[in-house]
């Protein structure tokens, strides 16, 4: 039987699964009077047998996204990773391993890891839950034991397609360049964000397939489904957001560093956003979710109208 942490505020559930990935299994919102269920979950499956890519919403530690052929120089030395992404890293090292519950209320709790062998420099991370009236406060801290390395850190959200049966869910991120990807890993270019990358409209998404990172975001993520809108603010330092949407969900990912961020440093990339935590000197970065009723917060930003 799968562990499961349940945190409440006035109109928000959350069901937390430490021993798998320390993920946020569900997050539910109390709209209309019901209770709205916002991440992606196959329930088909037995929570132990999901692959732990793609459901609820998990950390990205000590780096988010992918390590291109999991590899980088560090201080003269090239450091091996996994290749859980044949050939590339991904995600970092916490996302499918078990999270101890180190402490924990009604509305919050904290959850820690060592990291394995599989990042050679050791160290942990520690994340804080907290469940708000109308949200999810959450920080990721990345700490160093005993020597310094590079660090990110993010966090990769499956959100539902469909609420409340809406055909369209609208995405903004106010952002105007992304990086240019070759084989889904930056090249060090930046390009203009134009066509069906530029989601600074707050336009549906439609069929529109994404798989891109956006460089410096400004303002709010923002997600709307019908008269459901949710909106991410996080910590000046969570600077990249990954933009992914499959058929079935949509993974808007605020994050710390650009997707191979470490590659993109050594070889002279500004802004890749490397973060160097050292003993006593950790990464920490917040985001936190916000949920109302849309149409307040929508006439605001387009009083014209959806389309607007």
């Amino acid at each position: 039987m799968t562990q499961i942490v349940r945190l409440e505020g006035a109109r928000t559930r959350i069901s937390i699964a430490p021993e798998l990935g320390g993920r946020i299994a569900q997050i539910e919102a109390l709209h209309r009077g019901a209770w709205v269920s916002l991440l992606h979950e196959p329930v088909e499956i037995m929570p132990g047998e999901r692959d732990p890519m793609t459901w609820g919403s998990f950390v990205m530690a000590p780096w988010p996204n992918r390590v291109a052929n999991a590899r980088f120089d560090w201080r003269g030395e090239t450091i091996l990773l996994a290749a859980n992404d044949t050939p590339h890293a991904i995600h970092g090292v916490c996302f499918d391993r078990q999270w101890t519950v180190d402490a924990q209320t009604d509305s919050a709790c904290a959850l820690r890891i060592v990291f394995d062998e599989t990042w050679p420099f050791g160290g942990h991370a520690v994340q804080h839950i907290e469940a708000l009236d109308d949200g999810v406060a959450q920080t990721i801290e990345v700490h160093a034991a005993r020597t310094p390395f590079p660090a990110g850190a993010g966090w990769h959200p499956w959100f539902r397609r469909q609420i409340y049966g809406a055909e369209h869910v609208h995405a903004q991120v106010d952002a105007s360049t992304r990086y240019e990807l070759r084989d889904q890993v930056p090249t060090g270019r930046l390009l203009p964000v134009d066509g069906e990358h530029d989601l600074r409209a707050y336009r549906p998404l439609d069929a529109r397939r994404l798989d891109d990172c956006y460089r410096c975001p400004s303002g709010t993520l923002r997600l709307r489904w019908d008269d459901l809108e949710l909106w991410m603010e996080s910590s000046a330092n969570v600077d990249h957001a990954m933009v992914y949407t499959p058929e079935h969900a949509v993974c808007l990912e605020p994050q710390t560093c650009a997707a191979d961020a470490f590659n993109l440093a050594a070889r002279g990339v500004p802004g890749a956003g490397v973060f160097v935590v050292e003993p006593g000197r950790p990464l920490v970065a917040t985001t936190t979710w916000r949920w109302a009723t849309a149409e307040p917060q929508w006439q605001q930003i387009h009083p014209g109208g959806a389309d607007a």
